[in-house]
């Protein structure tokens, strides 16, 4: 996912801008599309598995409702291997 690459290529740079990752990947989160819900859980999984610092991970503890619901909602439609793939 672009996230995942932006994560590798930015590194530590884009931890300055957190905030901003979050709010988009919360509105994507929550979209009524599975397609766009299941890119923003790979999204916010690339974010958190390139952050190092607990205080930073702890950030994003509160979308982690969100998060579940979008792997509840994939797998109610039988998508197994993508809510699998977007915790990766």
């Amino acid at each position: 996912s672009i996230f995942s690459q932006l994560c590798e290529v930015l590194g530590k740079k884009l931890h300055q801008h957190l905030g901003v990752l979050k709010n988009v990947i919360v509105s994507n989160l929550t979209y009524d599309n599975l397609a766009v819900r299941i890119e923003a859980l790979r999204a916010v999984s690339s974010v958190l598995n390139s952050l190092n610092v607990r205080e930073e991970r702890a950030h994003f503890q509160d979308l982690v409702p969100a998060m579940l619901d979008v792997i509840s909602s994939a797998l109610q439609q039988n998508r197994v291997v993508e809510a699998r793939d977007g915790l990766e």
